[in-house]
């Protein structure tokens, strides 16, 4: 390590008056500032007298002049004393840019502050911001008159000199990659300047081999060979000597179509999950770089960067390189002769899903260009390297903070860095490293003024404003970037020396089996540094922070965040497992009288489908916080799905019992019960479900909703990187027309719901068993009451960016919408259920809620006081009315001693009234007085029998029989009273007489009811 110190001194220079700065000026314009921001005449440029010493860090080369920064350094440092007396700058070099690359990260893992600046290659930043080694010069940058920092080109700018939206650089050189050509051969020959790299292989194949122009004559080039013959040229010319540029060269073909949606996209890998993107493009990059190889005369892999001789020589028909290509270009051979482009593009870009090449259009690649014979072209120009810029370190005080980013904004102002850009003889130094990063570097009047050809000037300035795009690729500067980059290097230097021997095959097959062993060789690496840091720390999001992409925090991003996405997991786990609870329930009492006449099936299909209602939950909880893209993408669609599928299913469990209650309403003598068939519950799933169906799968097919994640407020072009990064949101959004499908959808939903409260509204005077009339509707309404309130609110909040009370609010609908039928449907059947259990644990004979008076008494006793013979007596007009429910003409009467069964019973609701006919219970109590009247009259023509039997001195087991109603008497306390509807008469006879034929038909039509009066 050689050190080299610049003295101070003492003397003070007379002020210069600051210059005005206009950021709106054309670059030509830009006013020229001086060459400090502040001066000794200042106190605080002064530091009361005391004197800074600054020590700066850098490369040094003995070998190759023009690399010494050093002596750069050193030559300014010189300079600079006489504006800034008050600071001692010392300049210390080390061998190699590899060995000052290591020193530079080791001293920031260290937090060494024996350095305060340092002038490096600008691919290293992400190693040194991993330990916070740089200081942040955003507040410097904004404020310090010097440097102009609107002058920088926009890539530079809000790019190269920024890392994680916070500028950490200032730039001293600007590196793109241009593509150089001999013009005059063009020109001469007819040739198209290549727009893509097929172009470019088809251009070095014609090329390639030539010796004359094409009146066979005149030499192409200025060289010849070993018979003092013209040499033949090359087609391409390209340094490929290993583990120097193959990378770089590799990088340009391969982000030609890999990016194309802008810079912070990425090149080389995916900025969302770091997966190489090589797919399909790697193979085509492999074919593009083995067609150069084979067009070519020279023997690439010996040389590096100084190939360009070759084509200042005249030996080269095309090349590409760095912007100091043309450092040799006054005075060599191809001085008039050479033309200059943007590299050539790619037609197809790589399908980051499918991993397969798509072809360009206008939405697909918004920076490219398109032609006529050609069509769409992506163009990505590559900033490889970085160029060389200077840094401050994080861990010296503030003073020497200051004075070394004010002595770098000295090196980089307008006026200074011109010429490092374009030496003249009045140049303090003849190093020249730096190629154009400002936009006053391309006034072409400065490129004419220094001897280049105005046709040149215009060439060269007007390609680097060709490059200084939204889509610039930006060289990976990342920790491990050098490993990554030595993998490149590797396979391609192999697999290209093969094709150079004739011993490689330049197959697709072999292409892909490179590319494998490539991709797994990247992802080793990634996974290795992953496996041993911090998980903050991981490549991902160093890689997301060069690209400007990554958000600190998730208040930044606006995510949900994992409490609110546990509560609302716990809500949609609540939800589904009461419905589950309820399932089982309604499985285990499935024989219960309450849960048979509410239908079981009708209530398991409540609890299915508030279990897919609440499963919504978890899909508006899928955010990129922690789900890929992809699946966010799959959850934005299926959500509207599964919430429809749950509605209807609900809908067609309450609509078919309302559509049954109409039926009834029209019908009253039709129906005794409402008991809903399962092909009518089917029929009505079926008819709202294909009416939602056909919605969603147009609007899945035509324009599905996607993730998208989107600033909070409008990001102005012109974006300052010294913002704080913007807030952003992530949404479900789709084209315009997502919204008529939105719109359809409810409002289809909700004119069914509509129409079938209108329903139960008609329906409201039929009172059922348990009360169903009032469940239901109750249940529907809390529906349209739920949405009615949400859906606006939804809107509202939607609008404001608001994603965590967007989610609250989406969860608190959703838990409603499926929590609420489940406790209407459910709680009044366990409360009627309990209620009938201690009833009839208090009296064995009580009835069951809503049941028949006579139904347990008729049903499970038994026949013993009923005998088939006796004494009859005519009573006429004693039989109940017809519309007694549980007469049955078909009943057959039991014999004595014969337990009778219980009644078959195959659910629905008991309806206890009808508007349009005479109430149930009414009914029940004129049926109780009728009989209570028989056996009053009954009890009087007994009494009177007694009376006329002791007169007649009879006994009291005679019989007497009526035409309508046959008597058997046994007591004075029971007897059973059978009523004949046949209107038969029957013959008198005694009990212990036989039955007679005729008698036998009597007590069969009997059958038709009986009442056992006590």
């Amino acid at each position: 390590m050689s050190t080299n110190t610049t003295a101070t001194n003492s003397t003070t220079p007379t002020p210069t008056p600051t210059a005005s700065i206009d950021t709106s000026a054309a670059p030509s314009e830009i006013a020229t500032p001086i060459v400090s921001s502040c001066n000794c005449n200042s106190a605080e440029c002064a530091n009361n007298g005391e004197q800074i010493t600054i020590k700066l860090l850098t490369q040094y080369d003995a070998t190759n002049p023009g690399n010494d920064f050093t002596e750069y350094l050193e030559v300014y440092a010189e300079a600079y004393k006489e504006i800034r007396p008050d600071i001692n700058i010392e300049v210390s070099g080390v061998e190699g840019r590899l060995v000052l690359e290591d020193d530079l990260i080791e001293l920031a893992r260290t937090q060494d502050s024996e350095y305060s600046g340092f002038v490096m290659p600008a691919q290293i930043t992400g190693d040194l911001v991993q330990y916070d080694g740089l200081w942040d010069l955003t507040d410097f940058v904004r404020s310090d008159e010097t440097l102009l920092w609107p002058d920088f080109l926009a890539f530079y700018r809000e790019r190269l000199a920024v890392y994680n939206n916070r500028a950490k650089l200032i730039p001293l050189d600007g590196d793109f990659f241009l593509m150089y050509y001999r013009k005059d051969l063009f020109d001469a020959f007819n040739r198209t300047v290549p727009r893509t790299w097929d172009e470019y292989s088809a251009e070095a194949k014609f090329f390639n081999a030539r010796t004359t122009m094409p009146d066979g004559v005149t030499p192409i080039s200025n060289q010849t060979d070993e018979e003092g013959k013209p040499k033949a040229i090359s087609g391409s010319c390209v340094g490929r000597l290993p583990k120097c540029a193959n990378a770089f060269w590799t990088t340009m073909v391969l982000t030609t179509m890999t990016q194309y949606g802008g810079t912070d996209t990425g090149g080389l890998f995916n900025p969302e999950n770091m997966e190489p993107l090589l797919g399909d493009a790697f193979p085509e990059t492999l074919r593009h770089m083995a067609n150069q190889v084979r067009f070519t005369n020279t023997n690439e892999f010996d040389a590096c960067l100084r190939i360009s001789d070759n084509f200042s020589n005249g030996e080269c028909a095309l090349t590409y390189n760095f912007g100091n290509q043309i450092n040799e270009l006054l005075g060599s051979f191809v001085e008039d002769k050479m033309g200059v482009s943007r590299t050539p593009g790619s037609t197809r870009v790589l399908n980051r899903e499918t991993k397969k090449l798509d072809p360009c259009t206008e939405e697909l690649c918004p920076f490219g260009e398109t032609y006529e014979d050609i069509g769409r072209v992506n163009y990505s120009p590559y900033a490889a390297f970085g160029g060389w810029v200077a840094g401050v370190s994080n861990f010296v005080g503030d003073r020497e903070k200051k004075a070394a980013a004010e002595f770098f904004s000295y090196l980089s102002n307008t006026t200074q860095s011109i010429n490092d850009v374009i030496p003249t003889a009045t140049s303090l130094t003849e190093i020249r490293f730096a190629q154009p990063y400002r936009l006053s570097h391309l006034d072409t009047k400065d490129w004419v003024d220094r001897n280049y050809t105005l046709e040149f000037s215009e060439d060269y300035t007007n390609a680097i404003r060709d490059v200084d795009t939204f889509n610039t690729v930006i060289e990976l500067r990342i920790p491990e970037a050098s490993e990554l980059r030595g993998e490149i290097d590797k396979h391609v230097v192999d697999y290209l020396m093969k094709i150079r021997d004739g011993t490689g095959d330049i197959g697709l097959a072999s292409r892909k089996n490179v590319t494998k062993y490539l991709s797994d060789d990247l992802n080793a690496i990634v996974a290795n540094y992953d496996a041993v840091n911090n998980p903050e720390d991981q490549l991902l999001y160093q890689y997301q922070k060069s690209l400007g992409v990554f958000v600190d925090n998730a208040n930044d991003k606006n995510l949900i965040g994992p409490e609110m996405r546990y509560t609302g997991w716990a809500i949609a786990a609540l939800v589904v497992a009461t419905s589950i609870g309820f399932a089982v329930w309604t499985f285990v009492n499935r024989t219960n009288r309450v849960v048979r006449a509410s239908q079981p099936f009708i209530l398991i299909m409540v609890c299915i489908s508030a279990a897919i209602m609440s499963s919504t939950i978890v899909l508006v909880s899928v955010d990129d916080d922690w789900a890929s893209v992809e699946m966010c993408d799959w959850a934005c669609m299926s959500t509207p799905w599964v919430y429809c599928t749950g509605f209807v299913l609900l809908f067609s469990a309450l609509f078919s019992k309302t559509w049954r209650n109409k039926q009834i309403l029209d019908n009253p003598d039709k129906f005794t019960r409402l008991k809903v068939p399962r092909e009518d519950f089917a029929k009505q799933f079926v008819r709202l479900y294909a009416v939602n169906v056909a919605i969603l799968l147009a609007w899945t097919l035509y324009t599905p909703l996607t993730w998208d994640r989107k600033a909070v407020s409008d990001t102005p072009d012109d974006f300052e990187f010294g913002n704080s990064p913007p807030d952003t949101y992530g949404t479900c959004s789709g084209e315009d027309s997502a919204i008529y499908f939105a719109g359809s959808l409810a409002g289809v939903n909700i004119m069914a719901m509509v129409f079938a409260i209108a329903v139960a509204v008609q329906c409201r005077f039929i009172s059922l068993e348990y009360d169903e009339n009032k469940w239901i509707p109750i249940a529907m309404v809390g529906f349209i009451e739920v949405w009615v309130v949400s859906i606006p609110i939804l809107i509202l909040i939607h609008q404001s960016n608001n994603t965590q009370a967007m989610f609250m609010l989406q969860v608190g609908t959703v838990f409603t919408t499926s929590f609420f039928p489940l406790l209407v449907f459910f709680v009044p059947k366990l409360r009627y259920l309990l209620e009938n259990k201690s009833s009839s644990n208090n009296n064995s004979h009580s009835n069951t809620p809503g049941s028949s008076f006579y139904s347990q008494q008729s049903f499970y006793g038994t026949s013993t006081g009923i005998t088939s013979g006796g004494n009859a007596h005519s009573n006429s007009g004693s039989s109940p009315p017809s519309s007694f429910p549980n007469l049955n003409n078909s009943a057959k009467v039991p014999s004595p001693g014969e337990r009778i069964p219980r009644r078959s019973f195959y659910g629905g609701l008991k309806i206890m009234a009808h508007p349009r006919t005479e109430d149930v219970q009414v009914v029940r109590l004129k049926a109780k007085l009728e009989i209570l009247q028989i056996g009053n009259e009954d009890m009087q023509e007994r009494i009177e029998e007694e009376m006329q039997a002791r007169q007649m001195n009879m006994s009291p087991d005679d019989v007497y029989a009526g035409p309508n109603v046959e008597v058997t008497r046994d007591s004075l306390t029971r007897r059973v009273v059978f009523i004949d509807n046949t209107n038969t008469g029957t013959t008198l006879s005694s009990a212990n007489e036989e039955k007679q034929p005729e008698q036998e038909d009597s007590e069969q039509g009997s059958a038709n009811g009986y009442a056992v009066i006590s």
